[in-house]
């Protein structure tokens, strides 16, 4: 090969990596929702894959779909109150009181949420045996993670 066809060789094996640098950089970053939405199917192929008894495997599902519901709902009554204190704060005329109010509005719906969250997991060990749920402790750990990614 001579020096001219190298030298072309070259660039053009500098434009191919510079291309596919730049097109895994613009990857869009993978949602919260995302994340979980995929951790939870990991989890539902895992228990399908260990309980033989379909009916019980569905129920377990549910559970599972259930508590996905709960999350995404916690999620956004979070996202609507932080949007309610930021506004309550920007108001001059908003007194303690208004504050007091939003935020037992908040704590009470927060537990709410909470009661209903420990409601499925002990729903969920009333359908597995100890092995199973043993068996199942890492993906359900994977979908903790991706539900509440703060939470490490």
């Amino acid at each position: 090969m001579t020096e001219q066809g190298l030298a072309r060789l070259k660039a053009c094996m500098a434009v191919i990596l510079f291309i596919w640098v730049s097109a895994c950089a613009n990857k869009p970053e993978v949602s919260n929702a995302e994340r979980l939405q995929a951790s939870n199917a990991e989890l539902q192929d895992a228990i399908s894959r260990l309980l033989k008894d379909e009916a019980r495997s569905a129920e377990v599902v549910e559970v599972l779909k259930e508590g996905q519901n709960l999350t995404e709902q916690a999620e956004a009554d979070y996202d609507q109150y932080v949007w309610r204190l930021k506004n309550l704060n920007a108001d001059h005329n908003a007194s303690r009181e208004d504050f007091n109010q939003l935020l037992a509005r908040m704590n009470a719906n927060a537990a709410e949420h909470q009661e209903h969250a420990l409601a499925l997991n002990l729903r969920m060990k009333q359908l597995l045996s100890r092995d199973e749920w043993e068996q199942l402790a890492s993906a359900r750990k994977e979908t903790i993670k991706a539900a509440f990614p703060s939470f490490r």
